[in-house]
């Protein structure tokens, strides 16, 4: 028996801004369901070879992921491309996915919702759901959240309860990179999330 969880949420078709706002939210309902959840961030560190999920595991990249780790993969992927000004995506350096496979997701992640709260929004039509960093709380200046930061956060929400929920594995996060967002900062908050508090002991162990 397959778990129900992506394939059997339809994708969007539809081109209103908040229905794929509200699909994102449906979606994060499903995620406890999953048995693991690994996030891989968009580092050179990450080794595929190293990397061993399941058909009950939840597979999240970013815009630089590597094909080889998606392509192993026989459970649900969400691939997030990130949002830079008010019309263009930015799509990554791989070639898109085959989406027949029927467990696959494109999300748009934006910097803020102003930019995709404006009448034109057929640069969203390839994407099931948009997310806006601006959702979240995020104090450091005039930065703004990192993609991985940003779904980190997310998820830390949404498994509080149950408390027996997914694994979370945290893969290539080195919290360096663009100047445009506050690496110490998210590094310290990120070590309080829930799934970063359960690494930290096991690794003492």
């Amino acid at each position: 028996m397959r778990l129900e969880t992506i394939e059997n949420i339809p994708p969007v078709k539809c081109k209103s801004v908040m229905d794929k706002i509200n699909y994102f939210f449906d979606w994060m309902e499903v995620v406890p369901k999953y048995k693991n959840i690994f996030v891989i961030a968009n580092s050179s560190k990450v080794r595929s070879e190293h990397i061993v999920t399941g058909s009950q595991d939840l597979l999240i990249v970013f815009n630089y992921f590597k094909h080889e780790i998606v392509a192993q993969h026989t459970g649900d992927t969400v691939v997030i491309r990130r949002q830079f000004s008010a019309q263009p995506l930015f799509h990554g350096h791989y070639s898109p996915l085959n989406r027949e496979e029927g467990r696959l997701r494109y999300f748009a992640l934006s910097d803020y919702y102003d930019f995709v709260n404006v009448d034109d929004v057929k640069f969203l039509d390839p994407f099931d759901a948009v997310f806006c960093t601006d959702f979240i709380p995020y104090v450091s200046g005039d930065k703004m959240a990192s993609s991985g930061y940003t779904l980190l956060y997310i998820l830390n929400h949404y498994l509080q309860l149950p408390i027996a929920g997914p694994d979370v594995h945290m893969i290539g996060f080195e919290f360096a990179g663009l100047s445009m967002h506050d690496w110490e900062y998210e590094k310290q908050q990120a070590e309080r999330f829930i799934f970063s508090k359960k690494r930290i002991e096991e690794e003492k162990e």
